[in-house]
This record gives structure tokens, sequence and C-alpha cells, in this order.
């Protein structure tokens, strides 16, 4: 299901985008996806609810992305979650 969004620029232009607003997801600390290549999404959001302990780590290339749930530790790098991670994914084309 795509949905637009609506964007504004500085100079007052409106921007469109596509985002999949998808269903919500869980990963054990990892998730991959395949891209459709016919659809160019700049944007790639892992939407996490508020007071998570988790933020997301995205890397991605022409065919696929990745994103790795990292967990903050005191004192010490933050490191990958083996915990179940509930998050929205949204894939967004200008």
């Amino acid at each position: 299901a795509f949905h637009h969004l609506q964007f504004h620029e500085a100079d007052g232009e409106a921007v469109f985008a596509a985002a999949d607003l998808g269903k919500e997801r869980r990963a054990g600390g990892f998730y991959q996806q395949a891209l459709d290549t016919n659809t160019p999404f700049q944007l790639i959001r892992a939407i996490v609810p508020a007071g998570t302990p988790f933020f997301a780590e995205i890397s991605g290339g022409k065919h696929r992305f990745t994103i790795r749930f990292m967990e903050l530790k005191m004192m010490e790098r933050p490191v990958q979650t083996d915990r179940d991670v509930k998050f929205h994914l949204a894939c967004c084309a200008l």
C-alpha cells in the first residue's frame, strides 16, 4: 500500500513522495529486504516506538537494504541486539 506524503522545500515548492508504510514488523535485531529496481527509493525509515532502547543502523545498496537494531551500552560502543524489535518500515521515493 502506497500513501502520498507532501514535503515542502525552502523555496515553497511542494515535492511528493510515495511511502510504503507497511505492517508493523518484528526483527531479532536484524532485518533485510530486497528492493524493486523499478522504484528508486531515496529514503528508508525504520520507525520504533518512543522510549525504545534501540536505534536503527540502516545500510543499503542498489538491490537490497539491511537494518541492524543497535542497543546503547553505558561507556561502551553500541551493539546489535538479539531481541525482537517492533518497528514500522517506510520506503520513500521522491
